[in-house]
């Protein structure tokens, strides 16, 4: 006959057995977001004894597809680890912030583990820099072209940058922005040396950071280079000034060559002393006595 204690004490230590084991699962600070661009997602967590297979599941609080992974890296601090970066993008900030969560479940023989923590990301969208580059310009080669652009300084931008790509090989220009230039005024020079047919693009790119990531705008003008009429002696290259000169001397002196040989064949001695041989010609032939005939 069985033990009717003994039946319960078994089955109270299956249950024990069956309760997962709680894990401490760090999901990050609470951070901010801007519509359209990337977000970032990685956790931490120690494992125990006993397990090596764990999945992190993610879902961020905004009604989008939950992401999952699986894949674990050392974080170098005692048996910690981290998981894969999971990226996301939130496509609205109407319900801002959005709270996302984060659930790890562990499996080993007969162990189970579970772990799970919440952070806001507050989600909105980026401030616009408007930029003017300034209007198209129309100079000669090796004249020094004056930009004058300006940008919006937009609330909640910071560290303002901005580069000048002229277009013509030379290195980009980054000058500094001074908080003097509050007027978001930009002035700056530059000379083109070369002529070409086409127009030289000159861009001008603007680049801020707020608390959601960096802005960054761009505009362009064209700089239209003419050829510079008239060379400077000083300029002048004395070896493509003497081939031009050989150059020049052989064609004329095939041109006179040719026209010498034509002048020749077309010369009224010629034509004179033609006229003379057919006459004499003809004359010969009225002068010649006919033979008589055999009777």
């Amino acid at each position: 006959m069985s033990c009717p204690r003994a039946r319960h004490s078994r089955s109270y230590l299956l249950d024990l057995a069956s309760v997962p084991l709680e894990l401490t699962l760090a999901a990050g600070d609470d951070t901010a977001a801007a519509v359209g661009h990337p977000v970032t997602y990685r956790a931490k967590f120690t494992p125990p004894e006993g397990i090596e297979e764990f999945t992190v599941r993610w879902n961020f609080g905004d009604g989008s597809r939950e992401e999952s992974t699986n894949r674990f890296a050392p974080t170098g601090n005692g048996d910690e680890v981290i998981t894969s970066p999971i990226i996301h993008y939130f496509d609205r900030d109407e319900d801002s912030p959005f709270i996302v969560t984060a659930e790890l479940e562990g499996f080993g023989d007969s162990v189970l583990a579970e772990g799970e923590d919440t952070l806001v990301t507050t989600v909105s969208r980026l401030p616009v820099i408007e930029v003017f580059a300034g209007e198209n310009q129309v100079v000669e080669s090796s004249s020094e072209v004056e930009f004058s652009a300006s940008f919006t300084r937009p609330e909640g931008v910071t560290s303002i940058t901005y580069t000048w790509n002229f277009g013509d090989g030379t290195a980009p220009v980054e000058p500094d922005v001074s908080s003097s230039e509050n007027d978001g005024q930009i002035k700056i020079s530059h000379t083109y040396e070369n002529f070409r047919p086409n127009p030289y693009v000159a861009i001008l790119t603007v680049t801020g950071q707020t608390d959601v990531g960096e802005v960054e705008a761009i505009d362009e003008v064209l700089v239209f280079v003419q050829e510079t009429i008239g060379v400077a002696a000083a300029e002048l290259d004395a070896g493509s000034t003497t081939r031009d000169a050989v150059r020049t001397l052989q064609a004329v002196g095939v041109f006179l060559a040719k026209a010498g040989l034509w002048a020749l064949i077309l010369s009224p001695a010629w034509l004179i002393g033609g006229a003379v041989l057919f006459i004499l010609l003809r004359r010969r032939n009225a002068l010649r006595i006919p033979r008589r005939r055999s009777e």
